[in-house]
């Protein structure tokens, strides 16, 4: 797989990551951390000076670390995202909406930007966004700087710390 395609890999992984919990939301602000495994499928287009790829990202997303509710640490949550992005002699731009289903249906959206200078650079980071959600996390916002760690060409661990408000 090429860089490119690793990289959106590890961008849908940080949006997905952001997604989990499990109880009623009770507060208004507060903070979690996550850790997400995610496998990818991607197609790549060659296209002027470099290229194009889109794809689909899978997996599951663990709160490791919550400052209470709607995220409850050790909650895990189904995270599925799309991602595109663009490869050039100036380097790789990604972009990814996920999201991520608890067991009892409460979804989490997440939109995921990452900037990679070279098209060879494997693993990284960038910048997660809460966009809101349903269920118990209907009107969530917040940002979270993630980090990526590729462990194939197809699949990627991602690691986020959010702040999040209601």
């Amino acid at each position: 797989m090429n860089v490119a395609r690793r990289s959106a890999l590890g961008l849908i992984a940080a949006v997905g990551l952001l997604q989990v919990g499990q109880s009623p939301a009770a507060e208004e602000t507060g903070s979690f951390a996550f850790a997400s495994s995610l496998t990818s499928q991607y197609a790549t287009i060659t296209h002027m000076d470099g290229a194009i790829f889109s794809g689909v990202s899978q997996g599951t997303s663990t709160i490791v670390k919550s400052s209470g509710e709607p995220f409850v640490e050790g909650k895990s949550m189904q995270t599925r995202c799309i991602a595109s992005g663009v490869v050039s002699a100036d380097g790789t731009e990604l972009e990814a909406a996920c999201t991520s289903t608890s067991p009892s249906g409460d979804m989490l959206f997440s939109t995921a930007k990452r900037r990679v200078d070279s098209a060879a650079q494997e693993g990284g980071t960038g910048q997660l966004t809460l966009v809101g959600g349903a269920g118990r996390f209907e009107n969530i916002t917040g940002s979270c700087p993630y980090e990526v760690d590729y462990l194939t060409e197809t699949l990627y661990v991602t690691w986020a710390e959010c702040t999040w408000q209601r």
